[in-house]
């Protein structure tokens, strides 16, 4: 839902998309390496805990390159990331903050049909990760955003 939402956004209206997640994976493969068995939402869980700006910092850095074009950024799992965004956004657009929503059941089997790394988790494993989302953040979210979801 986010990318496809994020896709329309680029083709339709030329906005830029930023990938909160992809940021989260560079630190976690610059401390850990590829060949790691720490888990990635293990890393992500623990260093938005230490440093609720770790990927805001990166993603402000790479939009002061960019200018003041058009930009979506899909993937923030926390009402600090959020907070933190619109503290350091120093640009000169508006910023909107929208949750794409989905239940559990369509969640798992969207992560079924995609040709990703994690798309072969079973129900439970997949359960799992998805409450260690819930708890970075996404709960919060999902109630701060109640009025503005899609």
């Amino acid at each position: 839902g986010k990318t496809t939402l994020a896709l329309n956004l680029m083709n339709d209206y030329r906005y830029y998309h930023i990938e909160a997640s992809d940021f989260i994976y560079l630190s976690y493969y610059e401390r850990h390496g590829v060949g790691t068995t720490v888990r990635i939402g293990d890393f992500a869980e623990q260093a938005l805990n230490n440093n609720p700006s770790i990927v805001v910092d990166q993603i402000i850095e790479n939009i002061q390159l960019l200018g003041d074009i058009p930009i979506i950024i899909t993937g923030f799992r926390s009402p600090d990331e959020i907070i933190r965004f619109k503290h350091q956004y120093k640009g000169s657009l508006n910023i909107e903050v929208v949750f794409v929503d989905a239940d559990q059941t369509k969640r798992y089997l969207r992560s079924q049909l995609r040709n990703r790394r994690d798309s072969q988790k079973d129900r439970d494993t997949f359960n799992k990760d998805d409450q260690q989302q819930e708890n970075m953040g996404l709960s919060k979210l999902r109630q701060e955003l109640a009025l503005n979801t899609i």
